[in-house]
């Protein structure tokens, strides 16, 4: 193998990982809101059945709301699964 095509495998090495790494961002930051869009009403529920029942209400809207986050996060999920087995392949097309 010449210098160039060295070169060339390792910038395209490179880069694969950069594009997964970036995919993995993508997912967590999907993760990370869901949690915190969920942990509020969820960590507020407590025995007063004025109040739980307050917060049950709130757990219901957020968890509807949320729903359609978590297709965001499926979303993410798709793509780093997607950039994963690409730097697989071309890790394994190294060996």
């Amino acid at each position: 193998m010449s210098a160039s095509s060295d070169a060339e495998k390792s910038k395209r090495i490179e880069q694969t990982f950069d594009e997964f790494n970036e995919s993995w961002l993508v997912y967590w930051n999907a993760y990370i809101d869901l949690q915190n869009q969920l942990y509020a009403p969820l960590g507020q529920i407590n025995r007063s059945m004025d109040y739980a029942l307050s917060k049950i209400n709130e757990l219901l809207t957020a968890l509807f709301s949320e729903k359609e986050k978590c297709k965001r996060l499926e979303d993410a999920i798709d793509i780093l699964t997607d950039k994963a087995n690409k730097t697989k392949q071309e890790l394994q097309s190294e060996s």
